[in-house]
């Protein structure tokens, strides 16, 4: 910092800067009882100046508080939008575009975003007339995007609004009258507005993958919108995808559909047994980074495939890699617990999940499936977040408590054809009904490609002593990528097969493939971003 003088009222009197500052600081700093040399307030930068590294508390109007991290940025969620009037031709847009928001803002460094499943859970569980207060302390944000929507003739009449929270102040409304041709204008709109509003430094290349992708025809991007609403449930994955097929018929070149194409075709090829290969998710994953491969959250979409594809390694390096430049994004992290638990990197799996946390109190991961791998049953309870009860019910089983692990199997319902069958195979095995057990897991083993699961139905087979069986599992498991000696080493359901010579051979190459992994993993660790 330079020394200057200024002249400072109309005495003329002149004020040494740097001096002046100093003593000001040094002030300060007895006031605080604080110290230069152990600051715990105010630290001395050498020449530039001073910087103030104590928590910072926001207080709303009433007074209250709310601890923030200085580093992070501002928080942001963009509820679903409400429907003024039931009207079936734009109902999609309450959470489409919203959705659409979402994923724009995503591509924003300095901008955290919640994700648009965790918006459409919290709209879902509380009344229409929200409490905006509650919901920024429950998602854990800054401030909030609602808005309503309503069809008149061939218009709609959208209103947006941004609030901060929670002192419940509206920054401002917006309201457009638009035909639907013209949704994708409007969402680039008020994406612009909501950046600008909450960082009005904001710089272009704060943007990650250039300019944003843009349909070509308002009609395409009208498919693409009605799918992303028909995909979050689990039945209308056969809808969505037809739907991001006709988009795609439209223009070929919209990276966005080809992405969540690509989540719809691994999620059917996991979950239904009818449904198309995966090599089918890999080409469309692959479109989609030809086309955009800096995309915001295609990384995180395409860990989860890699994974099941047998390049967990791959995928932890891809994931790690993309943090350096993305270390707030939850959705990352959460993608790599998935990663490491498959390479048996299960302390570097819980690492990721805590960092997720933190950035997102209600991210969603699979740390209840690592707690499980580790004979953590009390935590993967604790953890869970199981909706359709398999997990619950192996983890009650293990825990002793079988009666209980049968009657959350029992309240199965609206199930994929081939989550219905795990499910009547658990209850099987869980009512001892031994013969008939082994009948649906091998009838599932035929069926299933995914890897995980090929070590839930072993265990389950070498509980009920069907050793060459049990090992034909555990051999599929291994090859299909999941390599987590850890659970394979602590879980005493596999003890009837433990002391086989081939048991033995395929630990031993687990075990290396997790080192190598875990090299992997501390080589792309640049900075030591995670701590296990």
């Amino acid at each position: 910092m330079t020394s200057y003088a200024s002249t400072c009222g109309p005495g003329d009197t002149f004020v040494d800067f740097e001096r002046g500052l100093n003593a000001s600081v040094n002030r300060l700093r007895g006031a605080l009882g604080d110290s230069a040399v152990q600051p715990r307030y105010l630290v001395t930068v050498p020449r530039q100046g001073y910087r103030f590294v104590a928590p910072v508390t926001k207080l709303g109007r009433s007074g209250e508080s709310r601890s923030l991290d200085p580093c992070l940025p501002p928080r942001l969620v963009v509820l679903p939008f409400e429907q003024l009037q039931p009207d079936p031709q734009t109902a999609f847009l309450c959470f489409s575009l919203p959705d659409a928001i979402t994923s724009s803002l995503a591509g924003f460094r300095s901008l955290i975003v919640r994700s648009s499943l965790i918006a459409a859970r919290q709209a879902n569980s509380s009344e229409r007339s929200l409490n905006l207060r509650a919901v920024g302390e429950s998602v854990d944000v800054d401030a909030i995007i609602t808005g309503t929507v309503l069809r008149s003739a061939d218009q709609v009449r959208v209103t947006a609004q941004l609030t901060q929270v929670p002192a419940g102040r509206v920054v401002w409304t917006h309201v457009a009258q638009i035909a639907l041709g013209e949704i994708f204008a409007l969402q680039d709109e008020l994406t612009c507005r909501i950046v600008a509003s909450l960082v009005p430094s904001l710089a272009t290349p704060d943007r990650d993958g250039g300019p944003q992708a843009v349909p070509t025809t308002a009609r395409a991007y009208e498919f693409y919108l009605r799918a992303n609403c028909l995909s979050t449930r689990m039945q209308d994955l056969p809808l969505a995808r037809d739907m991001y097929l006709r988009c795609l018929e439209e223009d070929p070149q919209y990276a966005p559909a080809w992405a969540r194409l690509a989540r719809g075709y691994r999620i059917l090829a996991k979950f239904r047994s009818d449904s198309e290969p995966l090599a089918l998710a890999e080409e469309a994953f692959q479109r989609a980074f030809a086309l955009s491969p800096d995309l915001p959250g295609i990384h995180s979409l395409y860990a989860y495939h890699e994974t099941d594809c047998g390049r967990a390694k791959e995928a932890i390096v891809r994931l790690l890699r993309s943090l350096d430049d993305h270390r707030h994004d939850a959705e990352l992290h959460a993608a790599l617990v998935y990663a490491c638990r498959y390479a048996g990197l299960l302390k570097e799996s819980l690492a990721a999940h805590r960092a997720a946390s933190q950035l997102d109190r209600n991210v969603r991961s699979t740390v209840m499936n690592t707690h499980f791998a580790m004979a953590n049953y009390e935590a993967a309870l604790a953890a869970s977040t199981d909706t359709v009860g398999f997990m619950d019910a192996m983890i009650l089983d293990a825990r002793g408590r079988r009666r209980e692990a049968l009657e959350r199997v029992r309240q199965r319902e609206h199930l994929p054809p081939l989550v219905t069958q795990w499910m009547r195979m658990l209850e099987l095995y869980l009512e001892d009904r031994r013969d008939e057990a082994v009948e649906q897991i091998l009838d599932i083993d035929r069926q299933g490609i995914d890897p995980e699961d090929f070590y839930y139905r072993a265990r389950l087979l070498s509980r009920l002593e069907r050793v060459p069986q049990a090992l034909m599992s555990l051999e599929r498991a291994f090859h299909a990528g999941y390599s987590c000696a850890p659970a394979w080493e602590e879980d005493g359901y596999l003890d009837p097969v433990r002391g086989t010579a081939r048991f033995q051979e395929l630990l031993a190459s687990m075990v290396e493939r997790s080192d190598l992994a875990r090299a992997a993993f501390t080589q792309a660790n640049r900075g030591n971003l995670l701590t296990a």
